[in-house]
C-alpha cells in the first residue's frame, strides 16, 4: 500500500485506511468537502496523504454533530 511520504494513493488505498467508502469519496469531492484528486484519465485518479488526513478530519467533524443532535 502507498501512502506513506507523499506516495500516490488510489481509491482503494484510500477507502481501506479510512474505512469510508467510494461513492461517499466521490460525494465529498463534488460538494468540495474534500480535494480534488490527481486526474491522470477519465477513470483514473491518484490521491495523498492530504486526503487521508482530510477524510479523517470530515469523519470527526460529522460524528460530532451527530453527538450534538441527540
Amino acid at each position: 500500500m502507498a501512502g506513506i511520504h507523499g506516495e500516490r494513493l488510489l481509491m482503494s488505498d484510500l477507502e481501506h485506511m479510512t474505512g469510508i467508502g467510494r461513492s461517499t469519496i466521490h460525494y465529498y469531492i463534488r460538494k468540495g468537502l474534500l480535494s480534488p484528486p490527481l486526474r491522470t484519465g477519465k477513470t483514473m485518479a491518484y490521491y495523498r496523504d492530504e486526503h487521508v488526513r482530510e477524510l479523517r478530519k470530515i469523519r470527526r467533524l460529522i460524528g460530532r454533530a451527530s453527538c450534538r443532535e441527540r
